[in-house]
């Protein structure tokens, strides 16, 4: 029993000074941001005066955006239906429009205004 509560003070002594170290973990981490805030403002500071800038002022820290501005890809995704329907469409119209294919016997007596002569029938080929 006498051993169990040497090992139980000894655990609680260890724990304190896990907290304790934990403890100054916190405090140099708080201190090595404070320091480095402190140097960049430092380089800013004599970049300007090397420069012959004065009067600059940070009003407040650059944050980045929760959303980014773009690409906005809804946007980008409908106009590019948009221009591929119309391109389609056109592209249609256009194959149409200089097509002078004749499709049938109908279509030369319509167009040319002449009777045919002589069509060659189409046969249904057999795959043996």
């Amino acid at each position: 029993m006498q051993a169990l509560n040497q090992r139980l003070t000894e655990y609680n002594q260890i724990g304190l000074q896990l907290a304790e170290l934990e403890r100054q973990q916190s405090v140099n981490e708080q201190s090595y941001l404070a320091y480095r805030k402190k140097a960049e403002e430092l380089r800013i500071s004599d970049e300007l005066n090397a420069q012959k800038i004065s009067g600059v002022r940070v009003i407040s820290e650059a944050r980045p955006p929760v959303e980014p501005s773009s690409p906005r890809r809804l946007l980008i995704l409908g106009i590019a239906v948009l221009v591929g329907l119309f391109l389609g469409i056109g592209y249609s119209a256009i194959s149409e429009y200089f097509d002078d294919t004749f499709r049938g016997a109908d279509d030369v007596k319509r167009i040319l205004g002449t009777e045919l002569m002589l069509t060659v029938p189409k046969f249904e080929s057999r795959e043996r």
